[in-house]
């Protein structure tokens, strides 16, 4: 039960409300396996209509990470670390503010000859 609860240490590296960046180092005996996590983001405000990407740092490479933004009381970001061939102990990860999205209009469906 140690080593689960143990499985992730975080450590913010940096800071601000769009763009947060996030180092997990990932214990030896958890590295080929697959593991939840999640981080409560302090100081995070955002519109209904704000987008964001979450990405992995990976060299000079991007790699677009699929995650979950919960936003009750105070917002939380949850995703999965996938493992990796290479066995890093270090991954940094950036949540980052995307696009604007334009506000959707209610979908209308009318009855004609009676079908909609």
């Amino acid at each position: 039960m140690q080593k689960f609860l143990s499985f992730i240490l975080l450590f913010l590296l940096a800071s601000t409300v769009f763009g947060q960046t996030f180092t997990v180092e990932i214990p030896e005996d958890m590295q080929g396996v697959y593991i939840p996590a999640s981080v409560p983001l302090t100081s995070f405000k955002s519109s209904k209509n704000a987008s964001f990407e979450f990405v992995e740092k990976r060299g000079d490479k991007e790699v677009p990470i699929p995650f979950q933004l919960v936003q009750n009381k105070g917002a939380v970001i949850h995703w999965l670390i996938a493992p990796l061939e290479n066995h890093q102990s270090k991954r940094v990860f950036v949540l980052r503010k995307g696009a604007e999205m334009p506000p959707v209009s209610p979908v209308k469906a009318t009855r004609k000859d009676g079908a909609l």
